[in-house]
């Protein structure tokens, strides 16, 4: 879905293609952390997750590692 913004120049802006990264972080069963990204799609594209490896004491640091997911997807 797509949400018209009247922006000046927007008539030469494309749209979005890229697909939307949110972080977010899971609970393990036996105890921990992991950083979780949620991968959104444009159109018909499979929705999909990425669970970062690293098994972290705190929440905090789960999702940290969820961000850099995402800055290294941006470079």
């Amino acid at each position: 879905m797509s949400i018209p913004i009247d922006i000046p120049g927007g008539e030469k802006l494309g749209e979005l293609t890229t697909p939307v990264l949110q972080p977010g972080v899971q609970q393990a069963e036996a105890g921990g952390f992991h950083g979780i990204v949620l991968i959104g799609s444009h159109g018909q594209d499979p929705v999909a997750t990425h669970v970062c490896t690293p098994l972290r004491s705190t929440s905090d640091l789960a999702y940290a590692d969820a961000l850099e997911y995402i800055a290294r997807q941006a470079r």
